[in-house]
């Protein structure tokens, strides 16, 4: 997650709230990631926590996200979340790419 991501994260689902993304869509060719707030991690879901802010990805999103960033942006039309690719560590200092943990 970048910093980004945490701080509104954690401003939009505060405590041990956190954000829930899920795959819909049954064909692979068709899946997209989906994005809720969530009360806690479902079942089976991988908890992601950096800086006090939540994720928890369901077993099919944390496959397809497991060598991704997660972003976001907020501007007059509200919150918008995207998946980046993960920067090489080392890359320099506070990268928050790699402020993950299982």
């Amino acid at each position: 997650m970048t910093q980004t991501a945490i701080d509104v994260i954690k401003d939009i689902a505060p405590g041990d709230r956190g954000l829930r993304l899920f795959v819909s869509g049954g064909a692979p060719d068709i899946e997209a990631v989906q994005v809720e707030i969530a009360n806690g991690p479902q079942g089976d879901d991988r908890v992601v926590e950096a800086d006090g802010a939540h994720v928890f990805l369901e077993p099919r999103a944390a496959d397809k996200l497991d060598d991704k960033v997660l972003d976001a942006v907020q501007d007059e039309r509200g919150v918008h979340f995207a998946v980046t690719e993960q920067e090489l560590s080392g890359s320099g200092p506070d990268e928050a790419g790699s402020q993950t943990a299982d």
